[in-house]
């Protein structure tokens, strides 16, 4: 671990080479945009020594706490959710620790993408609470792949530290760092997958429907089949 020689600037640039590449890319990238908070938010993560100056600096916990429920249940297990904020210092600066539980024990502060958070107790609910609301409405629209009609797959690979979502036939796939921002990807790739491929393949299928005298929607993908199935009654009851 080298220090960054800046007095102003106490992070240390991290070369490890035991570290995983994304975590040590994270980082610096964290200290060359003077994102403190981000920086932070990972080192705590790890449990990662920070220095300042060859001193070691602690985290102290100050017992002060808080929770907060929002009114979206759990998407898993359907019981009641507890946003709870503990307080910390780091580095003289004022930080809050988030986790989110049920009683079922299901694993959901991996959901949220910073562990530590700033500003009032007040503040910091109200945007977890926003933060929660979106993340049950993305779990819970999920599209499947529209190219064969299959949930999607979701993995972590401790390798890559990255979250993987994927259709296990090999028609999509997305991986990013945090978990809901790979959902969103999917979403949109979802989006832009149908967009690019409706035109052609409609234009296919529609050949083959005719060659084959076929009635069925069997040749049809996933994403079209419903829009067929209208079509074709309203054809049969002309």
């Amino acid at each position: 671990m080298a220090e960054t020689g800046d007095s102003k600037n106490w992070y240390p640039r991290y070369s490890h080479s035991d570290m995983n590449d994304n975590i040590r890319l994270r980082l610096n990238k964290a200290i060359e945009t003077t994102d403190s908070e981000e920086f932070v938010d990972i080192a705590y993560k790890l449990g990662l020594f920070l220095t300042e100056g060859g001193r070691r600096l602690s985290v102290e916990e100050t017992g002060v706490w808080t929770e907060t429920y929002p009114k979206e249940p759990c998407p898993f297990c359907g019981k009641t959710v507890a946003i709870r904020i503990s307080e910390i210092l780091i580095v003289d600066k004022k930080y809050w620790k988030v986790r989110i539980f049920d009683d079922s024990g299901c694993p959901l502060s991996a959901m949220f993408e910073r562990g530590l958070r700033m500003g009032s107790a007040g503040e910091v609910c109200a945007v977890l609470k926003k933060d929660w609301h979106e993340i049950v409405e993305t779990v819970s629209t999920m599209p499947v792949c529209p190219e064969c009609g299959r949930s999607p797959v979701c993995r972590y690979s401790t390798n890559l530290d990255r979250w993987i979502i994927l259709c296990e036939k090999g028609h999509l796939r997305t991986d990013e760092a945090f978990v809901l921002s790979a959902m969103r990807n999917w979403n949109k790739k979802v989006g832009q997958y149908v967009c690019d491929n409706q035109n052609q393949r409609l234009g296919q299928c529609l050949t083959e429907f005719w060659y084959q005298g076929d009635t069925s929607d069997e040749n049809l993908p996933e994403f079209m089949r419903q829009s067929w199935r209208e079509k074709y009654a309203n054809w049969e009851g002309k």
